[in-house]
């Protein structure tokens, strides 16, 4: 980062670009998407959607980044959730977009008052940003807030490592849950780390996974523990609703049934 001040072009609902803008934006993309992890999430939509928009192209055209979207896709929507391990206010933003054949995919961005960074899905990005940013954690509320916001960046093979944080999250994964409650998640601080424990669902393996954080925000997975979705059954005993596609920037969730 230069230290640059980001300019914002001015917009009027009359505007080429704010009427292209209108024209893909699509907001009931975000009850269809999956959620990327329990939080305060705040849709972004119309004027407020378009000033984002242009601030995120801005940004990153100024760095040399490209924009993963919104040209290359048929329809986009926005929404953000606050967070607060950096030395200053930013919102991480989850771009739900549908390509020219139904598939839907997330692009993530953090964004700070005068800058705006792509975070592609590898763990390299977030530590980037932690460096830039002045990534601190006080209390367990931020640990565990950011233990969200990194496993769903970080992608392997079968697509992200999602925080399960309520029921409704897990049911929109797979069909066959009988089971009626999770253990919460848990932060405790040792010495100049915090050891975590969280459900985490990757590609269509359920577990319980403990985590060391330290104070630079790298994450270690120490352990984990397979999960069953029945009282009686096993971790095997699973039917998931779709499987994952990785890309630098996007991650696509194929429904099964749906365009790939």
């Amino acid at each position: 980062m230069d230290g640059t001040k980001i300019t914002t072009p001015v917009f009027n609902a009359k505007s080429a670009f704010y009427n292209l803008l209108q024209q893909k934006l699509d907001m009931s993309l975000l009850d269809e998407a999956l959620l990327p992890f329990v939080g305060d999430w705040k849709p972004i939509e119309g004027f407020s959607a378009a000033v984002l928009l242009a601030k995120i192209t801005l940004s990153l055209s100024r760095s040399g980044n490209i924009t993963p979207w919104p040209l290359m896709h048929s329809a986009l929507a926005l929404r953000g959730v606050s967070v607060s391990f950096y030395a200053r206010k930013a919102i991480y933003v989850d771009a739900v977009v549908r390509d020219v054949v139904g598939n839907i995919g997330h692009a993530g961005f953090l964004v700070f008052p005068d800058h705006v960074y792509s975070v592609p899905n590898k763990a390299e990005s977030i530590h980037a940003i932690n460096a830039a940013e002045g990534f601190t954690i006080k209390t367990s509320q931020q640990a565990l807030a950011y233990l969200k916001l990194h496993c769903w960046i970080i992608c392997a093979d079968y697509g992200p490592f999602q925080v399960i944080g309520d029921m409704h999250q897990l049911r929109r994964v797979f069909d066959n849950v009988k089971i009626d409650t999770l253990a919460p998640m848990s932060a405790k601080k040792e010495k100049d780390k915090w050891a975590l424990a969280a459900n985490v669902l990757y590609g269509h393996k359920f577990f319980r996974a403990t985590f060391l954080l330290d104070s630079e925000g790298v994450l270690e997975m120490e352990d984990e523990e397979a999960l069953p979705l029945a009282k009686h059954g096993t971790a095997d005993d699973l039917v998931c609703k779709g499987v994952w596609q990785v890309h630098e920037n996007v991650k696509y969730f194929y429904e099964k049934g749906g365009a790939e």
